[in-house]
């Protein structure tokens, strides 16, 4: 089987901004859904999000959307617990797409060029280098990389895989800023930038 399994992690609790990041008014939608309806547009891919915090709340906004849902009922022991659960549930796939469910600037066009330059990278593992060097997720694992993900435990998603294996790292470069929303500040600078593009 050829096709790439992309994970959204959508599990925490949101503390900092005080509020679930995945219900956030944003682009005529919520945050999450947006982010989901980018991954949703790359073919031969399949997609499932992993929820945990305010899971009942935030999957009834996400009918009808062609994904798979997985509650995680260990999601507070971290993201890299959340990743490790995704990881499990899928199989049988020749690429994982891991991103997170707040990362709002990242189109579908974004994603299919990592997956693009993932296959003609020789390495194993690709990961995004935003602008100010900032690198990490998206990022995409081969397959052989299935059974070290869903060891992952903690906070720090697959930042120990990804060092413990640097000389199998690609970085693809984006022209992007990393911009992520983590707290009420995060979430008013958003609000600006899509007043802008519009």
């Amino acid at each position: 089987m050829t096709k790439t399994a992309i994970i959204v992690l959508a599990a925490g609790a949101s503390k900092r901004l005080g509020t679930p990041k995945q219900l956030l008014a944003y682009q005529n939608t919520l945050l999450l859904k947006y982010i989901l309806q980018q991954v949703i547009a790359i073919p031969n891919t399949d997609v499932y999000v992993v929820l945990g915090s305010c899971a009942k709340e935030i999957q009834s906004t996400l009918k009808g959307l062609p994904i798979t849902i997985l509650i995680n009922p260990n999601w507070e022991k971290g993201m890299g617990c959340s990743l490790a659960f995704g990881v499990s549930k899928t199989s049988n796939y020749s690429n994982i797409l891991v991103t997170l469910g707040d990362l709002p600037l990242l189109r579908s066009s974004h994603y299919s060029e990592i997956l693009k330059q993932h296959t003609l990278s020789s390495k194993g593992i690709t990961r995004t280098s935003f602008t100010g060097n900032i690198k990490g997720v998206p990022a995409v694992f081969s397959s052989k990389y299935l059974e070290k993900l869903q060891q992952l435990t903690g906070d720090e998603g697959a930042r120990s895989l990804i060092k413990e294996n640097s000389e199998e790292v690609f970085d693809f470069k984006i022209n992007l800023s990393y911009i992520d929303v983590d707290t009420p500040k995060d979430y008013e600078e958003l609000k600006k930038l899509d007043l802008l593009s519009n």
